[in-house]
């Protein structure tokens, strides 16, 4: 039932789990937080929006894809000493659901704010990607 649909979603929203959304969506919808659709699950969920972050942490999220949506995901950072998208860390093959991504290393980044974008990439092209946005002190 619809009640249960609602149950369901805000259950998943206060938990940081993923979810199939309960209303239409389509690109622009929610501003400029993701990019492009193939119908897999990204999600980042430290650092959180706007969070501060002054040491190296591991980035926490979800990157469930499968080979016919993707080839790898990466993350991008811009922002501060990077004045456009400039690849963090390593690529990775493999999906990881609720779990490491990746290591931010923001003890070595200037004070500002930046951009952090989980991408997945097929054929050297982004086919999805979500942003968050964090500060370093």
């Amino acid at each position: 039932s619809h009640d249960d649909a609602v149950e369901a979603e805000r259950y998943a929203r206060e938990n940081g789990l993923a979810f199939l959304p309960t209303v239409d969506c389509w690109q622009g919808v929610y501003g400029v937080n993701a990019i492009g659709s193939v119908g897999a699950a990204l999600q980042i969920q430290q650092p959180a929006p706007g969070q501060a972050v002054g040491s190296a942490i591991p980035i926490i999220g979800t990157a469930h894809f499968d080979p016919s949506q993707a080839e790898t995901y990466h993350f991008f950072i811009r922002g501060g000493q990077f004045a456009d998208w400039t690849p963090l860390g390593r690529a990775h093959h493999y999906s990881v659901a609720q779990g490491q991504l990746e290591m931010l290393h923001a003890d070595a980044l200037r004070p500002a704010n930046y951009v952090l974008r989980l991408a997945l990439l097929r054929g050297g092209d982004i086919v999805q990607a979500t942003d968050v946005v964090f500060s370093v002190p």
